[in-house]
């Protein structure tokens, strides 16, 4: 149909009666890839539902990676005054015209009609919305004179707008807009304020694992039935609150928003000399799955994005530096809904003749043999073995030499060969984080465990007897 995606579900197009008045139960189920491109105008409204009006009702249902796009937008529903209740959005809302537009996470527009008030209740969405004028992490816009009401809900996804914009609800337009209990992340939204609900930090949000402190008025009745439903699972103190479904699996759920926990200390490197491999802390947060990509790094130096290249690690840094210089290098990681991330450290690399490697710390290869052979290998003394050398051992042949343990050879991280056939080792604990090792003789040995050899990916050649 030309790249317009899913027709929502109510038309504003056609008489009144085509908006959707019905309960629609989604019984714990979840709507994959929504996809809704459109722009038309005063009748533009976007979602799996365009307009939802009482006494329609939608309840437990999910909206995975979707798409909705229109000058009214929200993953769930263009428009409501229905009722909706334990629903989740995850994905992108884009709302245009930059004189009516009125985008959110999981509506649109709600609010009040013809003597019939929306409600929202125990839902949440972690959408990223984008508008241009009106945009909420919930709602975009609640309007109409009456009293629509959101309980028991939550927002986290990265909000922008022109004109009213909010963490939970971007504008209220002629009603009263009643929140009870009902929060946004201030930090993952981008938003410090917010024109109902109450922003938290991100550690408070997921602080409390049961209805207590912040969530102690959550557990609400969704049925009508007037009792407790126990809607929500509060999971462990690092997570969001999520919804519990029978037989939905909780532990996929949104968890802030895309960032690098941790940094990069400045490196030092010398030309020439193979580096000690090291790793990209990981990208905490996002939707979907997250890819990694690198600028910048001096000439030699390679990322390994996912370990299926040189390094053989995920987000690792391996090779050997070709050109003295100070360079900037940005790792980005970017998630399934278009954020990004970036980690940016300093990596200097010297000419060969100005480290010296003889005065790192010494080297600890307790074993006589191994440490013979080590030194035999580098052209050095024995006594004078550092952990600088260590790192300058690409090749390592000790056959038949008394080898029994091979204690400080995981410091010879960027060792590619190594030949051990008729020693007496066990234990190969020390080889599990050589992962540029690619040919390894044991054969004639004591081996009777190889689980350390798990996560050498590069390995070709295996010799065992």
């Amino acid at each position: 149909n030309g790249g317009l995606g899913w027709e929502p579900v109510g038309d504003a197009t056609a008489i009144p009666s085509s908006y959707y008045r019905a309960v629609f139960r989604g019984n714990g189920h979840v709507v994959g890839n929504l996809f809704v491109n459109r722009n038309r105008g005063a009748t533009g409204y976007a979602g799996l539902f365009g307009l939802v009006v009482a006494p329609g009702r939608i309840e437990s249902l999910g909206l995975v990676d979707g798409y909705a796009r229109d000058r009214y937008s929200g993953l769930l529903a263009g428009f409501s005054n229905g009722a909706v209740a334990g629903c989740y959005s995850t994905g992108r809302v884009v709302a245009t015209d930059a004189q009516f537009a009125a985008g959110g996470g999981l509506i649109g527009v709600f609010g009040s009609t013809g003597g019939s008030d929306g409600s929202v209740a125990a839902s949440y969405s972690t959408a990223r919305v984008t508008s241009a004028h009106d945009a909420g992490g919930l709602v975009g816009r609640v309007a109409n004179p009456g009293t629509a009401t959101i309980d028991s809900s939550w927002a986290a996804g990265r909000v922008s707008g022109a004109s009213g914009v909010g963490g939970l609800v971007g504008a209220v337009v002629d009603n009263t807009a009643a929140t009870t209990a009902s929060y946004y992340d201030n930090v993952a939204t981008g938003q410090t304020t917010s024109a109902r609900g109450v922003g938290q930090s991100t550690a408070d949000l997921r602080r409390p694992t049961g209805y207590t402190g912040i969530y102690a008025t959550w557990d609400v009745d969704l049925d009508g039935d007037y009792e407790a439903d126990d809607p929500w699972d509060f999971g462990s103190s690092s997570q969001y609150p999520s919804l519990k479904w029978r037989g939905f699996d909780v532990t996929k759920q949104f968890v802030g928003l895309l960032s690098f926990a941790s940094g990069v200390s400045g490196r030092s490197f010398t030309v020439g000399r193979p580096i000690a491999l090291f790793q990209v802390p990981a990208a905490v947060g996002g939707e979907g799955t997250v890819r990694y990509s690198a600028r910048g790094l001096p000439p030699g130096l390679w990322f390994d994005a996912d370990g299926r290249g040189q390094c053989g690690l995920p987000r690792s840094v391996c090779g050997t530096p070709s050109e003295a210089g100070t360079w900037t290098a940005t790792v980005t990681a970017r998630d399934g809904a278009g954020a990004t991330a970036a980690l940016t450290f300093q990596v200097e690399v010297v000419a060969d003749g100005d480290v010296d490697v003889d005065a790192g710390p010494p080297a600890v290869v307790p074993d006589p043999a191994l440490r013979e052979a080590v030194a035999r290998a580098l052209g050095v003394e024995a006594s004078s073995l550092t952990e600088g050398r260590l790192l300058a051992l690409s090749s390592l042949s000790a056959p038949w030499s008394g080898v029994a343990s091979l204690s400080g050879l995981s410091a010879a991280s960027n060792l590619r060969r190594l030949e051990l056939g008729g020693n007496a080792v066990a234990d190969l604990s020390e080889l599990s984080g050589l992962r540029l090792l690619e040919h390894l003789d044991l054969s004639d040995n004591a081996v009777s465990d190889l689980s350390a050899l798990s996560g050498l990916t590069r390995l070709e050649t295996l010799l065992l007897s």
